[in-house]
C-alpha cells in the first residue's frame, strides 16, 4: 500500500471516527508548572550549596501522581525539576463501543538538573527539553535538546 493510500485510508478513518462520536474533547495537563521558569542566575559554580537550591527551589516533585513515570530525582549529588505537558485528544464513541477512547498526541518535559561536587557544592547546571508526538502511523520520534547552563559552555 503507497503512502498516499495510507494517508488517504488514515483521514477516511478519522472522518468515520468523527461522525460517530458522541464528543470530543482535548486537553492539556500540565505537571509541576512552577518548575518551568526557575530562577537560575543566582547560582554560583563552587559556592552555591545543596542546601542553599533545595531552600530556594523546594524539594523537587515526581512529574505525575503514578510511579509510571519516574520517581523523583533526590540525592546528594544531584536535584532534577521537571515539568511535564500532556496533550491529549478523548473521544467518545455514541454507537458501537461505550468506553470512551484518550489519544495521547503529545508531550513536552522540561528538565533543569543541578549537579554537585562531592564538597555538595554546584558543580554543573543543565537545561533539557524533550518533545515527543505520537499518532497513528504517523509516529515523530522524540526531539532532544539539552545545554549546560553553569559554568558556560566554552566558545
Amino acid at each position: 500500500m503507497s503512502n498516499v493510500a495510507l494517508r488517504r485510508a488514515a483521514l477516511t478513518g478519522c472522518a468515520l471516527a468523527v461522525f460517530l462520536s458522541g464528543g470530543c474533547t482535548f486537553h492539556t495537563t500540565v505537571w509541576n508548572p512552577q518548575n518551568r521558569d526557575l530562577d537560575l542566575s543566582w547560582i554560583e559554580v563552587g559556592r552555591t550549596s545543596w542546601m542553599d537550591v533545595l531552600k530556594r527551589f523546594g524539594p523537587p516533585m515526581s512529574a505525575t501522581n503514578t510511579q509510571e513515570l519516574f520517581r523523583p530525582e533526590i540525592n546528594q549529588n544531584s536535584l532534577r525539576y521537571s515539568v511535564w505537558v500532556d496533550k491529549n485528544a478523548e473521544l467518545s464513541l455514541r454507537y458501537f463501543v461505550g468506553l470512551p477512547f484518550e489519544w495521547g498526541d503529545a508531550r513536552s518535559v522540561y528538565d533543569i538538573l543541578v549537579e554537585f561536587d562531592d564538597d555538595g557544592l554546584v558543580k554543573e547546571v543543565w537545561r533539557g527539553t524533550a518533545e515527543t508526538s505520537w499518532r497513528p502511523v504517523f509516529s515523530d520520534p522524540t526531539e532532544l535538546h539539552v545545554e549546560r547552563v553553569l559554568p558556560p559552555s566554552a566558545p
